[in-house]
């Protein structure tokens, strides 16, 4: 037998019912899915998956999605200036 998957997060193969099972086992907001999960900390970092997590919280829920929080941005441990992230690779791999 075949059955279709729809992916939530692609990055990190999360389905959408592994995320409704979570949120009915009580993992109800976007960062537990997250940390119980790992939606949104992909190489994507959210940027495929995180909107349609949020819907599908709300929807599970009955909340309107304004009512959903969103994921918790961090940036880096520590601060990278723009020089060090532009400057040219040094290792010798690129040209």
């Amino acid at each position: 037998m075949v059955t279709a998957k729809e992916f939530l997060c692609r990055c990190e193969d999360i389905t959408m019912d592994d995320c409704r099972g979570a949120i009915h086992e009580g993992y109800s907001c976007f960062e537990d899915l997250k940390r119980f999960l790992g939606v949104g900390t992909g190489p994507c970092q959210g940027k495929a998956c995180v909107s349609a997590c949020m819907r599908l919280v709300a929807d599970e829920r009955g909340l309107p999605i304004e009512a959903v929080d969103v994921m918790t941005f961090r940036p880096p441990v520590r601060p990278v200036s723009f020089a060090t992230l532009a400057a040219p690779d040094q290792t010798g791999d690129r040209p």
